[in-house]
């Protein structure tokens, strides 16, 4: 079954979306989508990342569930 694609800022807002739903995070975390060879990752930043491990591990979680029904959309080169 294919997956249904999402672009990396919608990706981005999902993961964060239900981060916040979870958990309580810094108002500063971001989350990066970028593809990486055949699929994709999230990359939380963080200001200060020592602080906030459970956030960071809690992004890459949830990450790896919306991995399953969304794929990033692929860029054409025109």
């Amino acid at each position: 079954m294919e997956r249904q694609t999402k672009t990396a800022p919608e990706l981005e807002q999902m993961i964060l979306s239900r981060l916040g739903a979870e958990m309580a995070c810094p108002p500063d975390l971001q989350v990066k989508v970028v593809r990486v060879d055949d699929r994709w990752e999230a990359f939380p930043e963080f200001l200060d990342k020592d602080k906030n491990m459970e956030c960071i591990a809690r992004v890459v979680l949830i990450a790896d569930e919306i991995r399953t029904v969304y794929d990033l959309v692929k860029l054409s080169l025109v």
